[in-house]
């Protein structure tokens, strides 16, 4: 009889076990990661229509805090945030193309417009040879051969060879269109519609 009983707590405990265990699963699926949710909060305001009205300080910041928080993202978490940029920056690219060529000049002329707004305000505080040369921040100069490799292998797995297509070539019409308006080319590229940073 005490065998019984005995036996019947030990799966009573054990289905207690189980059921704290799907619980704990369900929660921690449906209550969103606070990393990603920060980070997809970040991503969002900085490239909202007002993040132009960021002061420097305040965008870099903000991307410092994007870094530090996709830091603590799981591989699964970071992927998935890729594919998303990945998706969004094909929709673009995929309207842009279906744009008539009227269309088209005027969307760069608006994306060249900011990106020089952007260097105006970049320049504000520079003193000394580097103020107004244009550049793009140097970003990614830092970076050793190795990371450089890596970050070429994940944006070649993460692209397909008509993404990268597309994007060669609508590089290629922003260089010819800063070059038609008289602009030194390079820097943004694009902001969002490249997946870089800017409006």
């Amino acid at each position: 009889m005490k065998l019984l009983q005995d036996r019947r707590w030990a799966a009573i405990g054990v289905g207690v076990l189980l059921l704290l265990a799907l619980l704990t699963w369900i929660g921690m699926s449906l209550w969103p990661d606070p990393h990603m949710a920060r980070v997809q909060e970040l991503r969002q305001e900085l490239t909202a229509a007002n993040a132009r009205n960021l002061s420097r300080a305040e965008r870099r910041d903000k991307w410092k805090e994007l870094r530090t928080e996709m830091d603590q993202l799981s591989p699964d978490q970071k992927r998935k945030l890729n594919e998303e940029r990945n998706k969004a920056r094909r929709e673009r690219m995929d309207k842009f193309f279906k744009m008539s060529k009227a269309e088209q000049t005027a969307a760069l002329d608006k994306m060249i417009d900011r990106m020089q707004q952007a260097r105006a305000q970049a320049n504000q505080g520079r003193q000394g040879p580097r103020a107004g040369n244009g550049g793009g921040g140097g970003r990614g100069r830092s970076l050793d051969p190795e990371e450089r490799q890596r970050r070429r292998q994940q944006y070649l797995d993460n692209t397909t060879p008509e993404d990268r297509a597309q994007r060669s070539l609508f590089r290629q019409m922003l260089t010819n269109r800063m070059q038609q308006r008289g602009l030194p080319a390079g820097g943004g590229w694009g902001g969002p519609w490249m997946g870089g940073r800017g409006g």
